[in-house]
């Protein structure tokens, strides 16, 4: 079945996000934060110093993170910060840092476009078309994704991509010279671009022979992005049929709508390039 006729009109609302962000009785925590993406802050600070592993000149290096220094957040995973430091990946106790209050503040602000978006009065029922739906490509991916986290690949939800204006998926294999050399550049991309990660989030479609080679593949690369799990080749392969059918590397971006909006005829890295604009003009 193609993608095309995949992405079909059973859409679901996005207000889920906002019921989502409504804290515990007890307030928020470190653990709940984890579990609800929309509250993850873009940036974070640090409250004390902090040791931390980060390649410096190509080996890993024990280095101590001051306090007061900003940080950008990839994801939050249990206890865990993921950051970005000096350009360099860095695992931190989420404690050190103000996530909490950062997390607070997108809670509040999602609480109060809720209260704006309530009507005074009980309103009569809209048609189907005016209420808002989640991303087409949200609901097709479902509950494919897998991302790399700490030293192990895990499920990850869809519900991370809702509200993001593009996705673009990555077409690569680990047996693809191109593709690894293509994958730092995109690294480089994706970590530059952080300050627009409300906007957009990549995800890897493997074009491997194997689950083993996926795995490996994103361990190898430490890819920060998603990736649709190799297992499901229905997903994988509908991807692929619709836009993957060339050589890899590919880069293909597609906005909430479903719609193709940076394709790969002129290369992987033109696409890159082209979708840099792309964030710096939305």
């Amino acid at each position: 079945m193609k993608f095309s006729a995949l992405l079909c009109s059973c859409l679901l609302p996005l207000g889920a996000a906002a019921v989502r962000a409504q804290a515990p009785a007890t307030g928020l925590t470190v653990e709940y934060v984890a579990q609800h993406p929309e509250l993850w802050p873009k940036q974070v600070i640090t409250k004390s110093p902090a040791q931390v592993t980060m390649k410096v000149n190509g080996s890993p290096a024990v280095v101590t993170v001051p306090a007061g220094e900003l940080m950008n957040v990839v994801s939050v995973e249990g206890g865990t910060a993921h950051l970005e430091y000096r350009g360099a990946a860095v695992d931190m106790p989420a404690v050190r840092t103000d996530l909490l209050a950062g997390a607070a503040s997108a809670q509040a602000r999602l609480s109060r476009g809720v209260a704006r978006a309530a009507p005074a009065a009980p309103a009569p029922p809209a048609s189907d078309a005016a209420l808002p739906r989640e991303s087409p490509v949200v609901k097709f991916l479902g509950d494919s994704l897998v991302a790399f986290r700490g030293d192990a690949v895990i499920p990850q939800s869809s519900g991370q991509l809702v509200g993001k204006k593009f996705i673009a998926f990555y077409f690569a294999s680990r047996a693809s010279p191109d593709c690894n050399a293509f994958t730092a550049k995109l690294k480089n991309f994706y970590r530059s671009h952080r300050i627009d990660s409300g906007k957009f989030e990549i995800v890897l479609v493997p074009t491997d022979r194997s689950a083993a080679e996926t795995a490996y593949q994103l361990r190898e690369a430490e890819m920060p992005w998603l990736a649709v799990n190799f297992s499901r080749p229905e997903i994988v392969g509908g991807l692929r049929q619709q836009f993957g059918g060339g050589s890899v590397p590919a880069l293909v971006v597609l906005d909430d709508a479903g719609r193709v909006v940076i394709g790969n005829a002129g290369g992987a890295e033109k696409a890159m390039e082209d979708f840099g604009r792309l964030l710096d003009q939305s």
